[in-house]
């Protein structure tokens, strides 16, 4: 394997790498106009920019985990209360029996 994997001429991560540095650059070109060639301005402007790019994601995955935890100890009981039981899927179909066996295990064919 002589694929490096952040490299910008390929790996799984090159795409990335590369519009990341581009901004990166950019930024720097920008404060350059401007009369501040500074470095580390650059990187502290990009890391507010990235992070304000990706807010939307982090508060969307805040609220999947907070309605997660209000919903993982009802699935909880709901587990509990049928375990053992029946499974019929919505289409009214059986997948499987009492103590997980498959409903016709017994031979039972369906006919009367």
């Amino acid at each position: 394997m002589d694929m490096i994997v952040l490299s910008k001429v390929g790996g799984i991560l090159g795409p990335f790498a590369l519009i990341l540095g581009l901004i990166m650059n950019f930024i720097y070109e920008v404060l350059d106009l401007v009369g501040i060639p500074n470095v580390a301005l650059a990187i502290i402007l990009f890391t507010l920019i990235t992070n304000l790019l990706m807010l939307p994601l982090t508060i969307k995955q805040q609220r999947y985990t907070r309605v997660s935890s209000l919903v993982t100890p009802e699935i909880q009981k709901i587990n509990k209360k049928y375990k053992g039981k029946t499974l019929i899927t919505t289409d009214g179909t059986t997948l499987l029996g009492a103590d997980d066996t498959a409903p016709d295990a017994g031979g039972n064919d369906g006919s009367l």
